[in-house]
């Protein structure tokens, strides 16, 4: 039976005040992968991201709680708020390969080009970025799209050994925040000046969200011309005041 191995990352903190924007909220994000050992041909990994866990939001989501955020935290409340019913859950589906003749493999196999078994024109544009950028992207892998909004990930098309790097990824090909003037180019850390102005850095997630934000309206579209196109086109729309209904959901 295949090994399961989940790298998780999970916490809860509100964002606290700084000057008038109070945005108390869940903030935790769970990152489970299955790893078997080893991956067969056709094997595929499916990560889910949850907004955040129903623990966190059991704690941080109270009875007739509400979150004012300013115009500036806005964008962060309105990502991590947990939607119950839209919950990902995390699967594995097996793809039949072209050399692979099993006739009783009742796993998905869809021709459709969404499906999660076709290779997805954005994500080979991503990785051949990523090579010419230094990283590397080992070709016993390959980018799908899961169709939809479920996003993107790696499907196997060849063995992969336990512990061997698939995908690795330079520092400068990182949407990250810049320490110095130096580590990015002059319209980035124009953008990343105006957003200190309006954000503490307590508020390091609604810096990145406002930065990633930026990137997606042209201002920095150069520096991540392969990453941009990938992002969903039309992400969930969360309401920032929950009803009586939804909170009981949400902690129940």
């Amino acid at each position: 039976m295949a090994a399961v191995t989940s790298l998780s990352s999970s916490f809860t903190r509100p964002l606290g005040i700084c000057g008038t924007a109070t945005c108390a909220k869940p903030f935790a994000l769970a990152y489970a992968v299955p790893i078997p050992s080893p991956w067969k041909r056709g094997q595929r990994a499916a990560t889910t991201t949850t907004a955040a866990t129903r623990a966190a939001t059991t704690r941080a989501t109270m009875r007739g709680q509400r979150a004012a955020c300013s115009s500036c935290a806005l964008l962060a409340c309105a990502a991590e708020i947990l939607r119950p019913k839209r919950r990902r859950e995390l699967r594995r589906v097996r793809c039949n390969s072209k050399d692979n003749n099993n006739s009783n493999n009742n796993d998905i196999n869809n021709t459709n080009n969404n499906s999660p078994c076709q290779p997805d024109s954005l994500g080979q544009d991503l990785a051949r970025w990523l090579v010419e950028e230094g990283g590397r992207v080992s070709p016993a892998v390959a980018v799908y799209s899961a169709g939809g909004d479920l996003g993107r990930g790696l499907i196997c098309i060849a063995d992969v050994e336990p512990h061997q790097v698939l995908v690795s990824v330079p520092r400068r090909c990182q949407l990250q925040w810049a320490e110095s003037e130096k580590e990015c180019s002059a319209a980035h850390w124009q953008v990343q000046r105006m957003i200190e102005q309006e954000v503490c850095p307590e508020m390091w997630d609604v810096r990145l969200a406002l930065l990633l934000l930026s990137a997606q309206q042209g201002v920095l579209q150069s520096e991540w011309p392969a990453y941009l196109p990938v992002l969903p086109k039309d992400p969930p729309d969360l309401p920032i005041f929950w009803s009586e209904a939804r909170l009981q959901e949400a902690s129940s």
